[in-house]
């Protein structure tokens, strides 16, 4: 066992923990996270990944995932430009 005067090779002496002091927080209301939390946050994000289309095992499930999102985007895309031509022609007309 090492005693606490002994210097370590392996830690920057302008480090925090070789001063004694705890490190900071990496940002303003950081906490700690046990390793319980972390376990059940990877459950329930396998048991989503396990319900997902797009992680199926099935090609044609596969497929449709992703055709359902571009349809989608596209849908959003269409609208939002249908609302700029109208929205420009409806200033022109004024």
């Amino acid at each position: 066992m090492s005693s606490p005067d002994e210097v370590n090779p392996y830690r920057s002496p302008e480090s925090p923990a070789a001063a004694g002091v705890p490190p900071a927080a990496p940002y303003p209301g950081h906490r700690q996270v046990t390793l319980e939390e972390l376990d059940e946050r990877v459950a329930a994000l396998e048991w989503r990944l396990q319900r997902s289309w797009l992680f199926s095992s099935s090609f044609l499930t596969r497929a449709l995932a992703v055709f359902g999102h571009f349809f989608a985007i596209y849908l959003i895309f269409a609208v939002l430009m249908m609302a700029a031509v109208l929205a420009i022609r409806l200033l022109r007309s004024i």
